[in-house]
Order: C-alpha cells, then sequence, then structure tokens
C-alpha cells in the first residue's frame, strides 16, 4: 500500500459500478483507457488554470491537488485528487479549467477523451457509465464545498479529523486503504497548505490526535485508532451524507 500503487480495473469499475450499475459496454470502454499511461514527476502541472480542457484524463497512481496561486506566492488547495479521480472531466462545450491541478507525488494519468465521447454518443448503450461519471463530477464539487466548511467554520482538530476521514474514505471506495492504514504521503507543510494552517500549527494538531489516541502517523501512512470519535469531532457524516443525491 503506497501513495504510488495504482487503482486496479476491479476498483475502478467497483467505484463506478457503486454509483451507477455498469453494463458489458460499460466495463469494456472503461477497460480500453486503462491500456496507455504517462507518468508525470511531483510538480507537474496536469492541467492549467484559464488552459481550455481538451479532454478529461483519469488519475490512476499518486496525488494531484486542484489549487490557485496568489500574486504573493500562497496557494488555495480546493481538494485533492486521488486513484479513480477524472482530471477534467466536464459537461460543458469548450471548457475552460478554472483552477490548476497539480501533481503532489508522482502520478500516472490515463487519457479518458475516448470515455466522455463514446458515453456522449453512446445513448442508451452507455446510460449507466454516463450516471456514474455524471454523479462522480457532483461528488467533486461536494468536495469543494467540504473544504469552504473546513477552512471557514471549523477550528484545526475539527479539519484535521475531517479531512483524514474523508481520504479514509475516498481510499477505501478504490481498495487503498483497509482497517490497518491508508498511505499517507503529505508533508506537514503540505497538510498544512491544504488545511489553511501554519506548519507549527499542524505538528500541534497532529500531536493532540495522536495523544489522545486518535490518529497515528508513521513511514508514509495515517492509521485512524478512534474513527467513531473523529467523527463527533468533525461532524464528517453530516458533511458527507448528501453525496448519494447530490444535485
Amino acid at each position: 500500500m503506497s501513495s504510488g500503487r495504482a487503482i486496479s480495473l476491479e476498483s475502478l469499475t467497483g467505484r463506478l459500478d457503486g454509483l451507477a450499475p455498469l453494463s458489458p459496454k460499460d466495463r469494456a470502454l472503461i477497460t480500453s483507457i486503462l491500456r496507455d499511461g504517462a507518468s508525470h514527476p511531483p510538480g507537474s502541472v496536469l492541467l492549467q488554470q484559464g488552459q481550455a480542457v481538451a479532454g478529461p484524463r483519469l488519475l490512476v497512481a499518486g496525488w494531484a491537488w486542484r489549487m490557485r496561486s496568489l500574486p504573493n506566492g500562497q496557494r488555495q488547495v480546493f481538494a485533492l485528487v486521488l486513484p479513480g479521480d477524472f482530471i477534467g472531466l466536464c459537461w460543458r462545450p469548450r471548457p475552460r479549467a478554472l483552477s490548476s491541478t497539480v501533481a503532489i507525488t508522482p502520478v500516472t494519468t490515463c487519457d479518458a477523451g475516448a470515455l466522455l465521447s463514446e458515453v456522449r454518443a453512446g445513448g442508451d448503450s452507455h446510460a449507466g457509465l454516463y450516471e456514474a461519471l455524471t454523479l462522480s463530477s457532483r461528488h467533486d464539487e461536494m468536495r469543494v464545498l467540504d473544504q469552504v466548511v473546513r477552512l471557514g467554520r471549523q477550528n484545526a482538530v475539527e479539519r484535521m479529523a475531517s479531512f483524514l476521514l474523508e481520504l479514509d474514505q475516498r481510499l477505501r471506495n478504490v481498495g487503498l486503504a483497509d482497517d490497518q492504514a491508508m498511505p499517507f504521503p503529505l508533508s506537514q507543510d503540505a497538510l498544512g497548505v491544504v488545511l489553511g494552517l501554519s506548519g507549527v500549527h499542524v505538528n500541534r494538531t497532529l500531536q493532540t490526535l495522536k495523544r489522545e489516541g486518535m490518529v497515528e502517523l508513521a513511514g508514509g501512512f495515517a492509521r485512524l485508532l478512534d474513527r467513531d470519535r473523529l467523527r463527533t469531532i468533525s461532524g464528517f457524516e453530516a458533511m458527507a451524507r448528501p453525496y448519494a443525491d447530490a444535485i
């Protein structure tokens, strides 16, 4: 288990099938886009803000973030992009990227343009995949709203608890986490950028969660030792509830 581990075909189809039932044609189409992947080093801009979006790509390994850079050098992160997520998936004609997607770790992506083209043209033959991709896009929007709640209305401990629970849920959905641990390649500086906290505040918050027996970070992995208490602290279940029927 690591940040570089690629999502399996079974995990990807399982995630999408959990959103909407997939047909054999849907599964064959998904299989076809996983054949050729492109590798990108950390810091690579996978999609540039303001750039015309030629078509979606699927992140199959590694972590990235959706962000904007400010003139003073500060960065605002809207969401993490994890294996199984799409980059530049948009239904609007001739879209332009509203934010940049930048690799945090080494990543691998696959061109998913053919998938979107087939789904658009396929009518009822790809109805399940169309619904799954639509819901996937809405979940991306929900995660941005969750991030707004974290940064605007939660204290440091609440932010950290909510963020860790979200990662745990998302990585479990694609077979990259289990009851024992999940990959956690973020440095404390990167974690501070995501959560709008100073490095010192990140360290103190993690030490608090560790001291109270809720979280353990070591060797690039995170263990959530008391999920129930983390949920109580963060209200994560209430934040995640709309995912099932997001509109």
